[in-house]
């Protein structure tokens, strides 16, 4: 299994429009093949930063999804709302 971890940084905007925009991408990424699940926390320190956590059964899902068309448009979607670049980990589990 493939963790895809990302840390978001928003404005107050962004934090309100973050879970309609979740909800868009989680259901384009359902058909993607090897897609598991995804869920994302709000930072309780810092109202600016986004937890966006995104399990793939491997990275060949993974690129699946970021090959996508669909991939860049909901970012090009969110990038209003950052107030300074995301930070991307990633893991094997």
């Amino acid at each position: 299994m493939l963790l895809k971890y990302i840390q978001h940084f928003v404005s107050s905007e962004g934090r309100a429009f973050f879970p309609d925009w979740f909800a868009s991408v989680t259901d384009a990424m359902r058909h993607i093949k090897g897609f598991i699940t995804a869920h994302y926390v709000f930072d309780a320190r810092d109202p600016s930063k986004i937890h966006f956590f995104m399990y793939f059964d491997d990275a060949e899902a993974l690129a699946r999804w970021t090959a996508t068309s669909t991939h860049e448009s909901v970012l090009k979607t969110l990038s209003p709302y950052w107030i300074k670049p995301y930070v991307m980990q990633q893991a094997i589990l």
